[in-house]
């Protein structure tokens, strides 16, 4: 006997929604559609996890869309990020990818070639006042300063841990950045949040960030000869659970709590 569908809550109907979008109003409800196309949404970082974000967003029907990367697309790239092949080698990653990943008329998606960090951040969301953040770097400096700074100022805001050197996709999670375990960019990164920008401690509570990552240790070859390999299974994983976030966020009534995995699943660094 097949399992009765739990019920969703939704936003209040919104009236009609766009015949792209007809299956995904049939999940989420046209409420939840408008929300959607009403929303502002930042994507910083546009690698093979970032990259994948954009796209699923776009889709999903965010309104604008706001890329952020200061790198061109190298041949390197091609295996696991959406914007890159060999037609697109030595352009900007952010203006390729907003060039391609626009499928709705009405979606504005805007690309920067920038390096972010805290300062140029705060300059974007005075600019811009997005509903909600998507980082995806692995530079810790800037990313514990974006950190920091949407702590501050109560951004919405979803951070990617370490995708590299992974295979297993459904080795991925989501919890608060405070109990993230066995990912080495995680346990980097709270040790400077901790120091720098004064994040509760180890036994203090949670940090307020939703964060994405891996259960999997990272792999090497037996002779080390293999660094931050990666493919596109674990990247692009990675980025729809980014979006899956927002969406969760912005196009549903209920805010999403993330909560630590269980302790015998996940072994701590």
């Amino acid at each position: 006997m097949p399992r009765p569908r739990r019920p969703m809550k939704r936003l209040p109907s919104s009236g009609d929604v766009p015949s792209s979008l007809i299956r995904e109003a049939s999940l989420l409800g046209s409420g939840g559609i408008e929300a959607l196309r009403k929303s502002t949404v930042f994507v910083i970082g546009l690698g093979g996890v970032g990259s994948w974000a954009a796209e699923y967003l776009a889709r999903a029907g965010v309104g604008k869309l706001m890329l952020f990367d200061p790198d061109d697309v190298e041949e390197s790239n091609i295996n696991r990020q959406r914007q890159a092949r060999p037609s697109t080698i030595g352009q900007p990653k952010a203006q390729v990818l907003a060039r391609e990943i626009k499928v709705h008329d009405w979606q504005k998606i805007q690309a920067f070639r920038e390096f972010m960090d805290d300062r140029k951040l705060m300059e974007r969301v005075k600019e811009f006042s997005p509903d909600a953040i998507v980082e995806a770097v692995d530079n810790v400096t800037a990313k514990a300063q974006m950190i920091a700074l949407a702590r501050r100022k109560e951004l919405l805001y979803f951070t990617s841990l370490g995708a590299a050197s992974r295979l297993d996709p459904t080795s991925i999670r989501i919890t608060d950045l405070a109990h993230t375990s066995v990912c080495p960019l995680g346990k980097d990164l709270r040790k400077v949040l901790r120091r720098k920008h004064g994040f509760p401690g180890e036994k203090e509570g949670p940090f307020g960030i939703p964060a994405v990552y891996s259960l999997e240790k990272p792999w090497k070859t037996a002779d080390d000869t293999v660094k931050d390999g990666s493919y596109v299974p674990v990247t692009a994983a990675f980025g729809a659970a980014l979006a899956y976030l927002v969406i969760r966020n912005l196009a549903l009534p209920e805010d999403l709590k993330p909560e630590p995995i269980p302790e015998n699943t996940a072994p701590r660094e």
